[in-house]
């Protein structure tokens, strides 16, 4: 018996072989059995135990040993080389794994898998789950670039915080060079600058000319030898992850382009359309649970001044760090928006007059507080006002085929005089049009505003 691999094959399936070339025997007695009696005593031995996970072979002496099977080979060469760094698992695992991405079916089993789900994050997770089958690495991470056009993981797979460090850095190599990342020891590869002592194999997902992703496979271990992956199989795997990338890309394509149409362009808030349905959502579920729900209104004083005396580009930054205060004195379960020019809105579900009274308080201290235009050295100051409607224990009423809110009274609220005299002229019209929120409103002598 000649094996061209057998340290790879001892290493893998625990089994030790003695042989010898040209190996002259005496010639049999006459009482041995011949070769071919041996053969078919073997195949009667075999077809009567029956054809199971484990296959039998014969030895020189006629005995039969039980091996393992074909299918059953991988999982137990994967555990019995568990022992090795990721360059020798790959040298070891060569034959199986180049077959199973070199199979027939694949290919179809990973357009299906891929193109069952639009959810971005599920499709990574399909992806790190079939290539972690191809290479015999630890940890996966599968990650590409969120709406904020920042680096993010959208599937991982036994990563630790300390291997995360590692991950960004690259990811962002591969998907600058859109070339393949091989590293036998991450803390001393030049071209990404890390101090974690590990070895790294990672793929470029590419689709329509660019990077979409990048799949990235960590051994917390660092390996003898650069991990290498043959030509033949490297090119298989080029071929399974183009219909990927290709599903990852149109998925992250439509999630962008929802949250574009809900969205202001300038200041990144939620726009008057998402304010609108969220509105609707929110009145229904507050008339049908009786809890109460508030909507603020917040305008800068003076924003006016701000375009005509530095310009109107100075005007839209300084918005959007109006937006940027706003939404950070809000809490998680508050929607902000801009309602347009300088004005914002924010929907407050559960909160009644105390609660949203203490909320515009303090978005009114924040924007006062903050100096505006300070990296443009000008450190402009701006006030804000705002305004309550609040809705409780509401009863509805149909006009003329749309639900209204009967007038409650509310306590008065601090506000600016100029900021009432802007609103008397819209209130004085009875009816006013809030985000498709329609609403009967009027001013009385002591400012508070009734709904």
């Amino acid at each position: 018996m000649v094996c061209h691999e057998l340290a790879a094959w001892q290493a893998v399936t625990g089994f030790r072989m003695v042989y010898s070339r040209h190996d002259r025997r005496p010639p049999e007695p006459a009482s041995m059995p011949s070769s071919r009696a041996i053969v078919s005593e073997g195949r009667r031995k075999a077809s009567e135990t029956g054809r199971g996970s484990a296959a039998q072979f014969l030895t020189t002496n006629g005995s039969t040993v039980k091996r393992p099977s074909k299918t059953a080979r991988p999982s137990g060469a994967l555990a019995a080389s568990s022992r090795l760094d990721l360059s020798a698992r790959l040298r070891a695992l060569q034959r199986a794994l180049r077959l199973r991405v070199e199979r027939r079916d694949a290919l179809l089993d990973m357009v299906r898998a891929v193109n069952a789900t639009l959810d971005p994050g599920k499709i990574a997770e399909l992806i790190v789950d079939r290539a972690s089958t191809w290479v015999p690495a630890p940890a996966w991470a599968l990650v590409s670039v969120d709406q904020s056009a920042q680096l993010a993981v959208l599937a991982e797979r036994g990563l630790s915080s300390e291997l995360g460090s590692a991950v960004f850095g690259v990811a962002a190599w591969v998907m600058d060079k859109g070339e393949e990342f091989a590293t036998a020891d991450l803390a001393h590869d030049s071209r990404v600058t890390s101090d974690l002592a590990a070895s790294v194999v990672a793929f470029p997902l590419s689709c329509r000319g660019r990077r979409v992703g990048a799949l990235i496979s960590l051994d917390p271990s660092p390996s003898t030898k650069e991990p290498k992956i043959p030509t033949p199989m490297l090119r298989s795997i080029k071929v399974l992850l183009e219909p990927a990338a290709v599903a990852l890309d149109n998925s992250l394509l439509l999630k962008r382009t929802e949250a574009l149409s809900v969205t202001d362009d300038l200041t990144r808030l939620y726009n008057s359309r998402y304010l609108n349905l969220v509105l609707r959502r929110e009145t229904k579920r507050a008339s049908r649970s009786g809890r109460p729900l508030s909507l603020l209104f917040i305008d800068l004083d003076g924003f006016k001044a701000v375009n005509d005396n530095h310009g109107h580009l100075c005007g839209s930054r300084a918005l959007v760090e109006a937006a940027a205060v706003i939404r950070g004195s809000a809490r998680e379960t508050d929607v902000v928006a801009r309602f347009g020019g300088d004005e914002f809105a924010l929907v407050l579900p559960d909160t009644g007059g105390e609660g949203a009274f203490s909320v515009g308080e303090r978005i009114l201290e924040r924007i006062a507080a903050h100096k505006f235009l300070s990296r443009e050295g000008l450190k402009i100051r701006l006030t804000a006002n705002w305004f309550r409607l609040r809705t409780r224990r509401c009863t509805k009423s149909k006009i003329e085929g749309r639900t209204v809110f009967r007038p409650r009274a509310l306590p008065p609220i601090r506000r600016r005089q100029s900021f009432v005299d802007r609103r008397r002229s819209r209130a004085k019209a009875g009816v006013q049009s809030i985000g498709g929120l329609h609403a009967i409103a009027r001013l009385d002598t002591d400012r508070s505003f009734w709904i």
